[in-house]
């Protein structure tokens, strides 16, 4: 036999199981590309940026520098042959061989850079042309201090001028392949910026796609768990029906047997007093699953014609728990006199909520020195307030935020327990549109209370 689930058959459940997660993967797997992606053309950006601060732009700086020392260097060397031709003499020539170290000082700067392609063939040549020109400087130089005029101007003519020149040309070549490499990194920084968005607007898209997708499906299966869910519980209205009716039956048999057995004349009166409490009992838990079963059979919204005496429920329910209370040295009171106020719910749900309470504190109480438990109710106009306060150990600060959910208990003791029972007391509060808090006590242990709309006559 194939068992069937809420997306269908087995095969069709993996199938759909296998869709959904396939489109969550691709979804992510397209948001990490795109960050992948992203961060590969950042890289690329960076780089060539860093390549163009810190070396396009300054060996086009060092070159300028050099260029314009060079130019200084002719300069000089002009202004040299003019004076020896005005006045024979050299003096100045200092100027020259400072010019001369500025170049070579800014070529050095320019050299310590990382070179780009055929950069360093250009360099070579550089070298060798800067050391032709500075030797024939030199010569020039020494040709007019020795007062050979002839031979200095020969020099010049011959060597000087040509090996300045080919400096110039050098230091121009190598100004226009750092201008080049600059240029071009600055178009690939554009060509990176533009491919990083491309890819990354088509990514998103695909993200996008297989997200929706992804929420298809996923609304898919809310659908079909809805269906089912409303079959279930339609079936367990039923259910619960059945186990009312069946549960009904045997209290009221039992109810019948004890209030004739209460009208025997032969019982004393403490024998007829202990039967009436039974005989209460079993018409509390009667109300008590009417009350949850109408809880039941109306989901999440409450009966809006269901109303409570306050008073007498919350006194039977402490007589019907004082006797387990005294065994464990436990005092429970009412505070103040309890105002005349009606409850906006059933018998039911209201003695469960008390019960529920007061249960718990009595059953969590340790082994407080002071040990009481007081019960309060306060009029807040259109609700209701019910306090149920301990002297018992209290609830961690971290735990108050969780100790209404379901398989939460507030001790670590060995106090047997589901840690259901203020589960129920929220949903039942709530499901009657109230709200449950639990709060440090000022004698010490905790306060735990409820507020409920009142009943207001006519509303149904």
């Amino acid at each position: 036999m194939t068992l069937a689930t809420p997306l269908g058959t087995p095969k069709q459940y993996v199938r759909f199981a296998a869709a959904l997660i396939v489109s969550f993967a691709l979804t992510i797997g397209c948001f990490a590309a795109s960050t992948v992606v992203t961060e590969l053309r950042a890289r690329g950006i960076e780089a060539a940026a860093d390549s163009i601060a810190s070396n396009a732009i300054p060996s086009i700086h060092h070159l300028g520098a050099a260029r314009s020392e060079l130019r200084r260097v002719d300069a000089l060397l002009d202004d040299l042959v003019r004076r020896v031709a005005d006045r024979h003499d050299v003096d100045g020539t200092h100027e020259l061989q400072k010019s001369r170290e500025a170049l070579e000082r800014q070529w050095t700067l320019y050299q310590t850079l990382p070179s780009y392609a055929d950069e360093s063939k250009l360099q070579a040549a550089v070298d060798a042309d800067i050391v032709s020109m500075n030797a024939s400087i030199d010569d020039v130089v020494r040709h007019f201090r020795e007062g050979e005029a002839r031979a200095a101007l020969d020099e010049l003519s011959s060597r000087t001028w040509l090996a300045i020149d080919r400096v110039d040309e050098g230091l121009r070549e190598a100004e226009e392949i750092n201008q080049h490499n600059a240029a071009m990194l600055s178009s690939r920084i554009a060509s990176l910026r533009i491919s990083a968005r491309t890819w990354a607007y088509a990514l998103d898209g695909v993200s996008a796609f297989f997200a929706i997708m992804a929420a298809i499906l996923v609304l898919r299966l809310v659908s079909r768990f809805a269906r089912v869910t409303e079959i279930r519980v339609s079936e367990l209205e039923r259910f619960a029906g059945r186990v009312a009716h069946d549960i009904r039956s045997p209290l009221t048999s039992v109810g019948l047997i004890l209030e004739r057995a209460q009208q025997s004349p032969q019982l004393d009166a403490k024998t007829r007093a202990m039967l009436g409490r039974g005989t209460g009992t079993i018409q509390r838990v009667s109300e008590l699953v009417d009350g949850l079963l109408v809880l039941a059979r109306a989901g999440t919204r409450a009966p809006s014609d269901a109303s409570t005496d306050v008073e007498p429920v919350i006194r039977a329910i402490l007589d019907e728990l004082r006797p387990i209370a005294e065994e464990k040295g436990i005092e429970l009171r009412i505070e103040e006199p309890i105002p005349s106020m009606v409850a906006a719910c059933s018998p039911g749900v209201f003695s469960s909520l008390i019960a529920n309470l007061v249960g718990n504190a009595i059953k969590y109480m340790g082994d407080a020195p002071v040990r009481q438990i007081d019960v309060t109710v306060r009029d807040l106009g259109a609700a209701l307030r019910v306090e149920v306060r301990d002297t018992g150990p209290g609830v961690a600060p971290a735990l108050r935020e969780r100790i209404f959910d379901p398989y939460v208990r507030a001790t670590l003791s060995a106090v047997p327990g589901l840690g259901l029972g203020l589960a129920t007391v929220r949903r039942l509060v709530e499901t009657h549109g109230g709200r449950v808090t639990v709060e440090p006590n000022a004698a010490g242990g905790s306060c735990f209370s409820f507020e409920l709309p009142k009943f207001a006559a006519g509303s149904q």
